[in-house]
């Protein structure tokens, strides 16, 4: 009776959840090829894995192995072994990991900073060695861990509606197409490379927009699955600063929201109606809480930087990524601005030496001397940089150069960078017209070396199509809802546009838009879907009119 009992209720459940169920099994196997293709491509070397080899392993092995504090400081002994040891390029990372673990005789006395990179790449190392055992391959596990736990969230708050699980599905089959074309450029080379780790809270970022669209309230599992979303969004803006265009995205689309419903209700209520602030909160649209809980996330996390982070890292070293220096370089990608200021687009040197001839027209020989008195600043990746006095003099530059230059400036903001963006997304795509990207920035593999491994970003590769078609055919009335294509189209533009920003800052070439790529095949997916249902909608109802007519005259 009871195995009667829950065979009734399994076989209801299938045929009222069906779409959902093979929608998300759909989902579940477009991240299997993620994970495929990623672990078959993914090389762990020290080129590829700069970031974790000069800071990130040596300060989790700093904490893990020998109790160092967490302060984001790690212990220059263990650091050496990976960066200064004439024997590290002979060796894998995990031998390196393996000798770092087991040095004896360590001074304790001697700490190794992270400079101005983002510190949350030692939480990243940290966690995965935690989670999955001291290796190198332990980082790629961490990274289909957090990915894995925000499409779960995802899913589990939107398994009833098919619509949202194709927007869902139709972000994650860009990702796949993208990582053919990752290893093209040895300044990309692999998922793990810190520029890309905003990939890791895209999909919590699509969940909260669509939550705040959609106007939910805060019921019990809508509001554990965004909970849970803006943790991963707030841990991946630590790892990365450039994920605050995800925070921006949201607050701006929340707070548009919030504007227009408060407006409308207010229209309606009359100006001698509207409440005090005791009771504004009724007037509030019923998804403001999702961006309560964002503010309250952000602010821990300041909270916890300044508790935890290392004193030095606020009068010395920087506690975040620079901002000021990235825009001056930024700013070179016209070509008046660069040879005026000899700027190299692809030197932080030339725009270090940019700001030091700028000290010397301001007169201000004390910052210039505590800056550039080492002829050799740059050495071992900046480690000894005084990058807080340094910010404040890259900022001044960038100013000055906006108000002697202001055409040149905009000239590089709305045509330059425009055309570097459209001239890198070409190259990604494999267009004739453009085999050569504009401002190559390290080792770009050449056209030949491409079409031999189909290093080429095609959003309409053959498991692509399959999965779209599949897809559509299951979910065909939600992808011909008008309202749901509008949902589709806005979310897609939004997180494009402020996708983009980021590589607006500095310069958008291929490694700082894989995101923009994925958002634009998104919009493709989206947009043709709904084309190609709608023409045959009509198609058929033109046959069948066309039968109807021939029926008759006969």
């Amino acid at each position: 009776m009871i195995y009667g009992l829950g065979t009734m209720l399994l076989g209801r459940f299938i045929r009222g959840y069906w779409r959902s169920l093979a929608l998300t099994l759909l989902i579940c196997a477009v991240f299997a090829l993620v994970v495929l293709h990623t672990e078959r491509t993914t090389q762990y070397t020290p080129e590829t894995l700069v970031r974790y080899t000069y800071y990130g392993i040596p300060i989790a092995l700093s904490e893990l192995i020998y109790g160092r504090s967490r302060d984001y400081t790690g212990y220059y002994q263990v650091s050496w072994l990976f960066w200064g040891d004439p024997e590290a390029n002979k060796k894998s990372i995990n031998e390196l990991i393996t000798e770092a673990s087991r040095i004896r005789d360590l001074r304790k006395d001697v700490l190794w900073f992270m400079g101005t990179e983002d510190k949350g790449i030692v939480d990243f190392v940290r966690l995965a060695f935690q989670i999955f055992g001291l290796r190198v391959e332990s980082l790629l596990s961490m990274f289909f861990l957090v990915l894995g736990l925000s499409c779960l969230l995802y899913v589990v708050d939107n398994f009833g509606s098919p619509a949202h699980l194709i927007l869902l599905l139709f972000l994650l089959l860009p990702l796949f197409v993208l990582l053919f074309v990752i290893p093209a450029s040895d300044q990309f080379g692999s998922v793990l490379e810190p520029r890309f780790l905003e990939v890791l809270s895209l999909f919590s970022t699509l969940h909260i927009l669509v939550i705040l669209l959609d106007g939910r309230p805060p019921r019990f599992r809508t509001f554990l699955c965004c909970a849970g979303q803006i943790f991963i969004i707030v841990f991946v803006y630590h790892l990365r600063v450039s994920a605050v265009w995800q925070i921006g995205a949201i607050g701006v689309l929340g707070t548009t929201l919030a504007g227009g419903w408060f407006l409308k209700r207010r229209s309606r209520a009359g100006a001698a109606n509207v409440p005090g602030a005791r009771r504004l909160v009724g007037w509030l649209p019923p998804s403001t809480w999702a961006l309560m809980l964002l503010v309250l996330g952000v602010g821990s996390l300041e909270f916890y930087k300044w508790n935890v982070y290392n004193s030095r890292y606020f009068t010395e070293y920087g506690a975040n990524h620079v901002f000021w220096h990235s825009a001056l370089m930024g700013l070179s990608v016209n070509r008046g601005l660069s040879e005026h200021y000899r700027i190299d687009p692809r030197s932080d040197e030339s725009v270090a030496h940019a700001v030091e001839r700028y000290l010397g027209t301001k007169s201000d020989a004390k910052t210039r001397s505590a800056l550039f008195s080492d002829p050799n600043f740059a050495t071992g990746n900046w480690v000894h940089f005084h990058w807080v006095l340094y910010e404040p003099a890259a900022r001044g530059l960038y100013f000055d150069i906006l108000r002697r230059h202001p055409i040149l400036a905009l000239r590089a903001y709305l045509l330059d960078k425009p055309q570097v963006l459209m001239s890198n997304a070409a190259w990604a795509a494999g267009f004739s017209f453009a085999s050569q990207v504009l401002i190559p920035v390290g080792r770009v593999a050449s056209l030949q070396e491409r079409t031999a491994r189909d290093w080429f970003y095609r959003p309409f590769r053959p498991e692509a199509v399959l999965i779209l078609v599949i897809a559509v055919l299951i979910g065909y009335e939600s992808v011909l809802c008008l309202t749901n294509v509008r949902r589709a189209v806005v979310l897609g533009v939004v997180v494009l546009a402020f996708s983009a920003m980021p590589a607006w800052t500095l310069i958008p070439v291929f490694q700082y838009i894989g995101v923009s790529l994925m958002a634009a095949a998104w919009l493709l997916y989206s947009v043709l879907s709904f084309s190609v249902l709608a023409l045959g909608r009509v198609a058929l109802s033109q046959l069948k009119w066309w039968r109807q007519v021939s029926s008759s005259s006969r």
